[in-house]
């Protein structure tokens, strides 16, 4: 068996990038953002009738909210 060897060309390495750090209020918007997400969530199930389906179909109507603040994420991960 015969191995056969090429020579590598190294590229050459570049300064790295300057790079701006994230403003602080910058993870407070975005938590904020998601709080406000999930409360219009569960304001639109209360008014789709998620609150009075609480006496009758407890399991139903908790599963459901349930389904949709579990599917209020965001979809880039």
């Amino acid at each position: 068996m015969t191995t056969t060897t090429a020579a590598r060309t190294i590229a050459p390495v570049s300064p790295p990038r300057s790079v701006r750090p994230t403003p602080a209020w910058w993870a407070d918007l975005v938590g904020l953002a998601a709080g406000v997400s999930v409360l219009i969530v569960i304001a639109l199930w209360a008014r789709n009738g998620g609150v009075q389906q609480l006496g009758t179909e407890f399991a139903t109507s908790v599963g459901r909210l349930t389904g949709l603040v579990a599917s209020d994420r965001p979809k880039w991960t």
